[in-house]
């Protein structure tokens, strides 16, 4: 297979959020791992990106904050697709963080 681990994320993410309209995957990345190619995938003008929702906050040993959960909850309510990048501790891997 010639293409790159990039353009390879990129499809499967794009053929997730053509699936349906509101669609949104969660990407949680704990160790912060795969966050620098997934954002360099958004910015390739290539590729063509799409939109993304990084959360990176806590409250509460909870990922997010009330603050993010509005703006997150708007967007999907207007069935917005996004990709959502959660960013948390390995102990609290997506908690708060619900489709």
């Amino acid at each position: 297979m010639s293409d790159s681990l990039a353009a390879r994320i990129h499809a499967t993410v794009r053929q997730c959020l053509d699936g349906y309209p509101g669609a949104w995957p969660a990407w949680c990345d704990p160790r912060g791992e795969w966050a620098p190619l997934l954002e360099q995938v958004v910015a390739d003008s290539k590729l063509g990106g799409f939109p993304l929702v990084i959360v990176d906050q806590t409250t509460a040993s909870e990922i997010g904050g009330p603050l993010i959960r509005r703006r997150l909850q708007e967007r999907l309510d207007l069935k917005e697709s996004l990709v959502l990048l959660a960013r948390a501790g390995a102990d609290g891997r997506g908690a708060g963080v619900r489709g």
